[in-house]
């Protein structure tokens, strides 16, 4: 009796060792993938936000190529004729002023041109300088200009 008592005292812990060890092994599954879940929400958290802003870096780099595009057709319309090129625009909610000023030079006028391209909320986002000077003796026509962006 004393053998199988010992016998039935051996199973009972070893069964008990073995409901504790399972547990044990359950609960860190468990603590394991929550603790893996968490990583994956905070890994999404922050490429929405990388994709948001790059989207948002688009849209201003769309905005300001158009910006230079229009400021550059306004200069191109200056350098044709320079007197009649002064004026504003708009275009796909972008507007374009041109301020022209003249002056007299010893033998011919020199124009001044300042192209500004502004936004909806008449923020600045390209502005162009350029001149040009138109010989009276000659016919000469000389250009040049510069830009600020």
């Amino acid at each position: 009796m004393s053998t199988t008592n010992l016998t039935d005292r051996m199973s009972l812990r070893a069964a008990r060792r073995s409901a504790d060890t399972t547990g044990r092994h359950g609960m860190a599954f468990i603590v394991e993938a929550l603790i893996l879940l968490a990583f994956l929400v905070a890994c999404i958290a922050v490429f929405m936000q990388l994709l948001g802003s790059a989207g948002h870096l688009s849209e201003d780099a769309t905005k300001l190529d158009r910006a230079v595009q229009y400021a550059v057709n306004a200069a191109e319309q200056f350098a044709a004729d320079p007197v009649s090129s002064e004026g504003e625009g708009s275009h796909a909610g972008l507007t374009v002023t041109s301020d022209v000023t003249e002056e007299a030079m010893d033998h011919g006028t020199l124009y001044h041109a300042h192209i500004v391209v502004t936004d909806e909320e008449s923020a600045t986002i390209y502005e162009l300088d350029t001149s040009k000077y138109l010989d009276d003796r000659r016919g000469q026509r000389v250009s040049g200009g510069e830009a600020n962006g």
